[in-house]
């Protein structure tokens, strides 16, 4: 392959007439589809042009300009090779969609308005929600300036219930505005048990999960925001599969990228669409979220690796390289007296703060349990 991915820098190269096009409103439920292209693990995505993408149905970017010369240049891009040789064996055709198009899941109406009230159920509030738990390593509440957080979290699989589910995730936060991004396993939104990523985005009282509600950009041809992850860790092996989850406030555009491994860019939010986070964070939680429906007598669903912690990655759900980032852009380790432990319940989910490791992992959070 000789693209990366679909971003702002391939960009600048697209032919003014089709920078400068009236953009029609995007839909998550258009029945029909030009283009349609399967992953390894059997889902089917539309290859929907990058400036038709739900993002920009957000009613705060209906005036938005998208700038293609705008570049990503605070993290240039490392081990492309890497990169290619990964994204290869996600999608069935070996390349993804196609230059200039972003991978975007379908739903018919009845399963976007299902999907979407699921999710406004589980996320009522901010407030504790019975059945739903979390244990986490958080920075210290007060007056902070954070310029992005990064980690990178061991990646599981295990059997969910289909009315559970389960996650491992980093947030950002400023007032009433978080942006979260991990990993799940979440039978009750995709009617299976797969570990895929996320994102939730929240701005003052609204939340939306992925791109269901716009405002996030895609800037990807090759990772849709649910992606099945391929390969996971198995409890006790050597070496643990990790998704590697940055976010951080680029340095010369001033807004929220989201990254991953070797710093490839998988979308951004633009200022227009936050409030709180118009500038730098004020804190960082890194850690796991289980929902357990009350009141069914339901067991589990597990957590981290789905045992308590004991503070060794190779039997641990962990996030390790625990790091924050300044205006420029340098990342500096969390020190471990920046940061304090939470669990809703210790007696179902555990957390520990392994702080500062080796140079490998640096500072650790294990966290996790069985639930029941």
């Amino acid at each position: 392959m000789g693209d990366v991915g679909y971003n702002p820098t391939i960009c600048t190269n697209t032919p003014p007439h089709l920078r400068d096009r009236k953009r029609t409103k995007p839909h998550l439920t258009d029945d029909t589809v030009l283009n349609q292209y399967l992953t390894i693990s059997g889902d089917t995505y539309s290859c929907v042009d990058f400036y038709k993408q739900p993002a920009f149905d957000h009613p705060a970017l209906q005036n938005h300009s998208y700038h293609p010369d705008i570049e990503f240049d605070s993290f240039p891009l490392k081990n492309i090779s890497q990169i290619n040789s990964w994204i290869s064996k996600l999608w069935a055709n070996g390349e993804g969609c196609p230059i200039g198009t972003v991978p975007i899941r379908k739903y018919t109406k009845s399963e976007f308005i299902s999907t979407l009230n699921l999710f406004r159920k589980l996320y009522p509030t901010d407030e504790p929600v019975r059945g739903r738990f979390r244990s986490c390593v958080h920075t210290l509440n007060g007056e902070h300036t954070f310029h992005g957080g990064s980690a990178a979290f061991s990646i599981y699989n295990f059997p969910v219930g289909a009315e559970q589910y389960s996650a491992s995730y980093q947030i950002i936060r400023k007032a009433e505005d978080q942006l979260q991004f991990g990993w799940t396993i979440n039978p009750i939104m995709y009617k299976d048990g797969q570990t895929r990523i996320f994102l939730t985005t929240k701005v003052e009282k609204t939340r939306c999960f992925n791109q269901m509600c716009g405002g996030f950009i895609l800037a990807t041809k090759d990772v849709p925001l649910d992606l099945v992850l391929p390969n996971t860790t198995h409890r006790g092996d050597k070496h643990s599969v990790e998704l590697v989850v940055k976010m951080v406030r680029e340095a010369d555009s001033k807004r929220w990228s989201l990254r991953s491994k070797n710093d490839f860019v998988i979308g951004y939010w633009p200022d227009e669409v936050l409030k709180g986070l118009q500038g730098p964070a004020e804190y960082l939680e890194w850690g796991g979220e289980a929902f357990n429906p009350p009141d069914k007598g339901l067991k589990g669903p597990p957590m981290g690796s789905g045992f308590f912690p004991v503070g060794f990655g190779a039997r641990d759900g962990y996030a390790s390289q625990l790091r924050r980032y300044d205006s420029a852009g340098a990342g500096s380790m969390i020190g471990g007296d920046e940061t304090e432990m939470y669990s809703d319940d210790n007696s179902l989910y555990r957390v520990l703060d392994g702080g500062f490791i080796d140079k490998e992992f640096g500072h650790m959070a294990y966290f996790g349990g069985a639930g029941a």
